[in-house]
């Protein structure tokens, strides 16, 4: 079994004012290793995206983390911030929302590459152009004419071949794509899941976060459910799909134009949450005992793991 790339243990992030500290991520638990890719979905502002953001060293300002997010046994939340940067491009690539951000406007398409064997993995300039021919054939990038252009001069779709093109000649092990879909066409999406998939394929280990439930689907792997910033329910992505067991996992999936856009309560029990469930004021199988205590996650016997008294017996 291939050892885990990336360890998230008890991960927090919070935010601290008048009234004390405010949780935005709580107690979050994940693993993502070669082989085995993870998506992280959840509703907008459920936490996910903080969770990227931490481990890529650009938490918001005003926020704290505390826990541990070990990439290859070492915890990047101690690191200062210079040795963050170090892992940039070299061991952590950053699939980004939006090509055009990423890439630099001033740099013809191939060079934007070739930098990347030249001066990261220290091929000469004889082999980085031959290196640079192959990455671009295998993004479908085959012409001489697209290598020339510059960014502004690129389609949408050509540009997020380029970033992958980037992604796999860096020597990064592990891929974060956040929200990689978001706005884009059909046509687009699927160029950018398809880019997805291909890196997997060359070795590398990939951490999805989206709210777009079919690219979880498509890329496959695990998946890790979130709601107001805690995993809900966590196992192999294409079960978690077919036979939901969490009752926010279940909701989720109801509320798919698929499946009939079937609401999710905003609360249906009439009462405020103390120290409870987060999603027991909307769950229509919350007990009393949901109200007052949080359920911790448990692994079940049948397939991965789940955050909830009913799910758990």
């Amino acid at each position: 079994m291939n050892p885990d790339i990336l360890t998230v243990r008890n991960l927090d992030i919070w935010r601290s004012d008048a009234r004390g500290n405010r949780f935005m991520v709580k107690n979050v638990n994940l693993s993502v290793s070669t082989g085995k890719p993870l998506t992280l979905i959840g509703e907008t502002g459920c936490g996910k995206t903080l969770v990227a953001q931490v481990l890529l060293g650009l938490l918001p300002q005003g926020m704290t983390a505390s826990g541990q997010i070990l990439y290859k046994g070492c915890n990047i939340i101690n690191l200062p911030d210079h040795h963050k940067t170090r892992l940039w491009g070299r061991e952590i690539f950053l699939f980004p929302q939006e090509p055009v951000m990423a890439l630099n406007p001033a740099m013809r398409a191939s060079n934007q590459v070739k930098e990347i064997f030249r001066w990261i993995k220290g091929l000469n300039r004889g082999w980085s152009g031959r290196a640079v021919s192959e990455t671009f054939l295998s993004v479908g990038l085959a012409s001489e004419k697209d290598r020339l252009l510059y960014p502004h001069q690129m389609s949408g779709g050509m540009r997020q071949r380029l970033v992958a093109a980037m992604a796999m000649a860096e020597p990064a092990r592990l891929i974060v794509a956040d929200e990689p879909t978001k706005g884009l066409d059909s046509d687009l999406r699927k160029v950018v899941i398809d880019q997805l998939k291909s890196l997997i394929d060359r070795g590398k280990s990939l951490f999805t976060i989206t709210h777009d439930i079919e690219v979880a689907r498509e890329i496959s792997g695990w998946l890790a459910v979130m709601y107001a910033g805690r995993i809900m329910e966590l196992g192999p992505c294409a079960e978690v799909l077919r036979n939901p067991l969490h009752p926010y996992t279940v909701a989720l999936l109801g509320a798919l134009p698929a499946n009939g856009l079937q609401p999710i309560p905003f609360r249906v029990k009439g009462r405020k949450i103390s120290e409870g469930c987060v999603f027991s004021d909307r769950c229509t199988l919350a007990m009393e005992k949901c109200f007052e205590l949080a359920p911790e996650s448990a692994i079940l016997p049948t397939r991965g793991q789940c955050a909830c008294f009913y799910c758990q017996g």
